[in-house]
């Protein structure tokens, strides 16, 4: 049996904050309006503080490919809200130090069917504060950071009910292409 990681992490692209605010205002059978959104700091702006507070402590400029801005994507069932990914990403900053910058609750329809994904962008920067470079998490603690985050949605009683194969799921190619993580 695969585990299922909960949470998939990637560096921001640069359309993440595009797609983001143009999902929230997007309309799909009115499920916009039922879209949430935290926003501490713009992206922009976090990685320009990031960039200066990498100079100020190093000495140095910030890496060209360096990602000290993340995008972590979580699929949920729909007892989840706000208060909850406030309460889990408080949680990873005590235990990481990766701080939330942005929460983005959002729902789509899988394809053109009745079925609705549920599903939650949040931003962190992935800095720390003190040395001015981005936190490292080995394969043990990324292990960790998803055992944390599937054991909170799981107490939230917010986990998304995974079953099959994920060819006879309908969310097997949404998932596959926007949501790649594994099933069980």
């Amino acid at each position: 049996m695969k585990k299922v990681y909960p949470m998939h992490i990637q560096p921001i692209c640069a359309e993440t904050e595009l797609h983001l605010t143009t999902h929230y205002n997007s309309c799909v059978n009115g499920l916009h309006r039922q879209n949430r959104v935290l926003v501490k700091e713009e992206i922009a702006s976090t990685k320009l503080k990031l960039s200066l507070l990498a100079k100020q402590k190093t000495g140095r400029s910030m890496q060209k490919h360096a990602a000290p801005v993340r995008e972590a994507t979580l699929v949920y069932n729909s007892n989840l809200r706000m208060k909850h990914i406030s309460s889990l990403c408080d949680l990873l900053k005590n235990r990481f130090g990766i701080r939330m910058v942005q929460i983005h609750l959002h729902k789509h329809h899988c394809d053109n069917t009745l079925i609705i994904i549920n599903h939650a962008h949040i931003i962190f920067n992935w800095m720390d504060k003190e040395t001015g470079k981005s936190i490292k998490l080995h394969k043990w603690d990324m292990a960790e950071l998803q055992e944390m985050v599937r054991n909170e949605i799981e107490k939230m009683d917010c986990m998304m009910a995974y079953s099959g194969n994920k060819k006879e799921t309908p969310l097997g190619r949404l998932v596959k292409t926007l949501f790649p993580f594994s099933y069980s």
